[in-house]
């Protein structure tokens, strides 16, 4: 019979490696809604892409240091919360927004697995 924590730690190994390997699609997708941000002529499809970013956002907060990531999560939390704020003011977003949550993605980026 197998040992239980030796399950277990193969187990959550398989886990870490699928979350690992989600992170390029993850950013793809937040750099798609932030280059949807740029091109954005409306007040909906801005807040449109700004969801497409949050979401993302969240569910690497809700998971990275689980996996061993804090600093990305960390990193995904600021800008989760740069999301919902430009989300609650209901307006366009400025160039400086839009700057702002660009380095914030890098920043999620550079604490990723997929940049080592």
């Amino acid at each position: 019979m197998a040992d239980p924590d030796e399950t277990l730690q193969r187990r959550l190994a398989e886990l870490r490696d699928r979350f690992v390997a989600g992170f390029a699609e993850r950013m793809s997708t937040m750099q798609g809604g932030a280059e949807q941000l740029e091109g954005a002529s409306s007040l909906d499809e801005a807040l449109a892409a700004l969801k497409v970013i949050r979401a993302e956002a969240h569910k690497l907060v809700g998971t990275a240091a689980t996996f061993g990531f804090a600093l990305a999560g960390d990193a995904a939390g600021v800008l989760e919360a740069s999301c919902d704020a430009l989300i609650e003011n209901g307006a366009m977003p400025s160039p400086d927004d839009r700057n702002r949550l660009s380095d914030q993605i890098t920043a999620v980026e550079r604490e990723t697995p997929i940049s080592s």
